[in-house]
């Protein structure tokens, strides 16, 4: 049997704060938020806290240059036992980095790992370095339910939006991060026509239409609105596209389909869909009238870039905000996002349903956590099985999930929220063994792993051409695929080389009595 002498599948992980370039927050490892220039997170002095015994790290490891992955537990009082969290600190300060908002396949009516969203927008120069699960949706039951319920904005393109505000995180053009309560505001204006001067409010963008709404279709919703025949829907073209949260549209008029549904929106096109008073609104055009379509967005996110929805605020300028519904004091998986008063981001995730592991968190212990961890604001994005933190690990190409999640498969989401990094890979600087050390008796075999990354931390791909094997001292022999069989008593160190870079592990074997 080998026994591995670290705890780390990769390296110590003391190692990891010194090399990334920012400091770590006093809150780590303790429960009082790090003191900043602009002012701190702070505990209101007439709520008790919810969390019994205050998070403590277990571990840290750099993900890329100003990117960290902390992962620990701590104790609420809502349960018994230890809540397992995982968190992504990022500061936005280095150029390479930039966030991204994910849609399910680029589409509204998909659902989409968030494994494989990352992976489809991950590459060379553009590497997906960490990911969290983004908004709530309405159901499984068709996918005209799966729209993001919030605003999704994507590379300055609006993708989707309801009627409501609704805690959101944005990063502007100029880079800058926000949370807020965010809503859209539309309405279609008829400039020329029978019904010239008429106006209605768009309830919503690329979602399900509901009674007396006046719905708004793009392309991202798909092929056709998927609406049945009790409604009007009228083909809009001559827009300029993509549709972006803030700007006049102006539209001519197509084609009018009264009784009709499921129409096409052809390339260029869009669709406005209405049923009740929006139908009746609706039946009032003619093909060859024109509009002008109107949108605008809460004051301060005109300039947003990349924005996803959540569900409830958690912390509201540095104190925990008041419980929001009945769904406050339930117990779930939870993931949540925050940003502290330098305008580092951060990203959490809490397992939870998998009782004498992590059974999870209340919405207020989740602020607690937030605002210990030194969140001026900060929401709760969708939770249950849908909580997901992605992150690279030391060595890794790719991005895996760094918690446990709650169903027994990664579950298919709406959206999500990408971390990305620009830096472009580079030569080998750091050759990573695993396990990093063994112990084992004669005749037993451990088979060495090796990974490599550059200066960046931007994984290198191995294979028997870049990777070469070699051993220094006795104890046993070392195959070229990494296979080290224990012959005699002694010591030995598995050396693995990538380029200039090089890399060893420790190999002890002991006498069998």
């Amino acid at each position: 049997m080998v026994r591995s002498r670290a705890a780390s599948r990769w390296f110590p992980i003391l190692l990891a704060t010194s090399l990334l370039g920012f400091a770590v927050p006093a809150a780590a490892t303790g429960d009082t938020a790090p003191p900043t220039r602009h002012g701190a997170a702070r505990q209101d002095p007439g709520r008790p806290r919810a969390i019994v015994d205050p998070y403590r790290s277990e571990g840290r490891q750099p993900v890329a240059p100003g990117v960290a992955h902390d992962w620990g537990a701590f104790l609420t009082d809502s349960s018994t036992g230890r809540q397992v969290a995982h968190i992504v600190e990022v500061d936005p300060d280095d150029p390479a980095l930039a966030f991204e908002a994910s849609l399910s396949n680029d589409t509204a009516t998909d659902l989409e790992r968030l494994s494989l969203q990352a992976a489809r927008q991950s590459g060379e120069g553009h590497r997906v370095i960490a990911a969290i699960n983004g908004d709530t949706w309405s159901g499984y039951d068709h996918v005209r339910l799966s729209p993001p319920k919030g605003l999704h904005v994507q590379d300055g393109e609006l993708m989707a939006a309801g009627d409501l505000a609704r805690p959101t995180f944005g990063v502007t053009a100029d880079r800058r991060p926000m949370i807020g309560s965010v809503r859209l505001t539309a309405a279609v204006t008829v400039t020329t026509g029978a019904a010239s001067g008429s106006s209605l409010a768009v309830r919503r963008v690329n979602q399900h239409r509901r009674l007396n709404d006046l719905v708004l279709y793009t392309s991202r919703f798909g092929g056709s609105t998927l609406t049945d025949a009790t409604g009007t829907e009228v083909v809009l073209g001559g827009v300029t596209l993509p549709l972006t949260p803030t700007g006049e549209h102006a539209a001519a008029v197509l084609e009018v389909r009264t009784a009709s549904g499921d129409t096409p929106i052809g390339p260029g096109q869009l669709v406005l869909s209405g049923v009740g008073s929006a139908r009746t609104f609706l039946d009032g055009l003619t093909a060859g009238d024109t509009l002008t379509l109107a949108l605008t967005v809460t004051p301060g996110w005109e300039e947003v870039r990349e924005a996803v929805g959540g569900r409830e605020t958690l912390v509201r300028d540095g104190v925990v905000a008041e419980a929001q519904g009945d769904t406050w004091t339930e117990v779930h998986p939870r993931s949540a996002i925050g940003i502290t008063a330098e305008g580092r981001i951060v990203m959490a995730a809490v397992d939870g349903r998998q009782p004498g592991y992590s059974t999870g968190a209340r919405l207020d212990e989740l602020a607690d956590f937030m605002l210990a961890r030194g969140a001026l604001q900060a929401i709760n994005l969708d939770g249950g099985g849908s909580t997901g933190l992605l992150v690279r690990r030391p060595g890794d190409v790719e991005v895996s999930f760094a918690n446990r999640g709650s169903d027994s498969q990664e579950r298919r989401i709406s959206n999500g929220l990408l971390l990305v990094t620009s830096m472009p890979t580079g030569p080998a600087t750091t050759v990573l063994l695993s396990p990093p050390s063994a112990e084992l008796y004669s005749g037993q075999t451990v088979d060495f792993e090796a990974r490599a990354h550059d200066a960046g931390w931007n994984g290198i791909a191995t294979s028997p051409d870049t990777l070469r094997w070699s051993m220094e001292g006795t104890g046993g022999t070392l195959a070229a695929d990494g296979r080290f069989t224990a012959t005699v008593d002694g010591s030995a160190t598995v050396i693995a080389r990538v380029g200039d870079a090089a890399g060893s592990a420790p190999v002890t074997v002991i006498h069998d009595t």
